[in-house]
């Protein structure tokens, strides 16, 4: 049953990636940005959606257990989801013999990243404010993209 799952997600994601694309480059180029920031900001949430499920559900028993292990899984689901995307981009640089001319692009996701991991490691408990500087990384990270 979870290989069928596996396969009828990987259909999905063959038959939508294209056109999800296409749109994404057709929006910055209306909108007059780079393709990057457009996909920067609305792929994450749309892709997350389980995720934010979960979160919510987390989030609905209002114990400081439950929100302690809401935060550090969207954190590590963050960390994960962006060292393998860092890692398949990397290898297909790598694989196609391609220029490096990704360093605006990835030097602040390499750096929230450590930013987050160092929070989880070195924090026994989570709180409010550590919420609310994860969220804040999001724009800081678009915002030193942009300035790089």
């Amino acid at each position: 049953q979870a290989c069928a799952k596996i396969a009828g997600g990987l259909l999905l994601l063959l038959v939508f990636a294209g056109p999800v694309v296409a749109v994404l480059s057709e929006l910055a180029a209306r909108l007059g940005v780079s393709a990057f920031y457009v996909a920067f900001l609305l792929v994450p949430p749309t892709t997350c959606a389980g995720e934010v499920v979960a979160a919510y559900t987390y989030a609905a028993k209002r114990t400081r257990k439950s929100m302690t292990t809401l935060l550090s899984t969207l954190q590590g689901a963050a960390v994960v989801n962006n060292t393998l995307c860092l890692g398949v981009f990397l290898c297909v640089v790598h694989a196609k013999s391609m220029a490096w001319e990704f360093s605006a692009e990835t030097l602040p996701v390499v750096l929230v990243e450590m930013a987050i991991g160092m929070s989880v490691v070195c924090r026994g408990r989570l709180t409010l404010f550590d919420g609310v500087c994860a969220l804040a990384l999001y724009p800081a990270s678009l915002l030193m993209s942009w300035m790089l």
